[in-house]
């Protein structure tokens, strides 16, 4: 699979409790799906907080994904883009700290009211406009960003998934 768009994977409901759940789990540190201890919470040079979680802590979330993509999830995380944040043009790594993995999910977990700027472009101009419980899966090989957000801020589900190449 190189790309898929997805309406209503997760209902509103589970957006807001997926986003709920960095103040749940409080522990300093995790062991991610690799077993490598992290930071719980970790801020970037972009603004951004990512928020990562065990996959006992979320296994419910886990089976809906790995059931939905035919595929193991690596990573679990929820990404807050605050006003001024944003994600430069990048590919996501193969092989990580995290485990190995060939495919991104995002999933958007706040409406798009609630936030202005913050698209996301997958390759060169596919601007991507997803709405809660909305996601897109793509292969590594693509080039994806995040606009600045300019007002509010954006809650988003990113998981990282193994899958057989086609």
């Amino acid at each position: 699979m190189q790309m898929e768009y997805f309406r209503n994977i997760l209902t509103e409901k589970q957006c807001n409790d997926i986003i709920d759940l960095r103040n749940v789990y409080t522990s300093a540190k995790v062991n991610t799906f690799a077993g490598v201890e992290r930071p719980r919470a970790e801020h970037n040079h972009q603004g951004m907080t990512f928020y990562r979680f065990d996959k006992t802590e979320v296994q419910e979330y886990v089976d809906i994904f790995e059931k939905r993509f035919a595929s193991q999830v690596t990573l679990f995380r929820v990404i807050q883009y605050p006003a001024g944040s944003a994600m430069e043009k990048h590919l996501d790594g193969w092989q990580t700290i995290d485990g190995e993995s060939n495919h991104g999910v995002v999933i958007q977990l706040n409406p798009q009211e609630s936030y202005k700027g913050g698209q996301f472009i997958l390759t060169k101009t596919n601007l991507i406009e997803l709405n809660p419980g909305d996601g897109m899966l793509f292969h590594y090989k693509y080039q994806h960003q995040v606009k600045k957000i300019r007002e509010g801020e954006r809650w988003v589900l990113n998981i990282r998934v193994k899958m057989e190449d086609e």
